[in-house]
């Protein structure tokens, strides 16, 4: 994958996790979150994934336990 795709791929879940946010509609937007925080961490893309850490902790308290679950995986494997 080049940058540019990366930096594609990485606005456009950002943009529509926030989108689902405001439409009310947070687990969906927890699993764009978690997924453009997956393609941060593996590219190595440090800003992103802290910006994205941050929209992920104001979402937590509506996550399912199972999408806490895969963010308590996803933070133990950054370690």
């Amino acid at each position: 994958m080049n940058s540019s795709k990366n930096d594609h791929m990485y606005l456009y879940c950002y943009q529509r996790a926030l989108y689902e946010q405001w439409m009310g509609r947070p687990q969906e937007a927890m699993e764009f979150i978690l997924q453009v925080n997956r393609l941060a961490d593996k590219l190595g893309m440090d800003r992103y994934f802290i910006r994205c850490t941050a929209l992920l902790e104001s979402l937590r308290e509506e996550a399912t336990e199972e999408q806490i679950g895969r963010y308590r995986v996803m933070l133990e494997e950054t370690k």
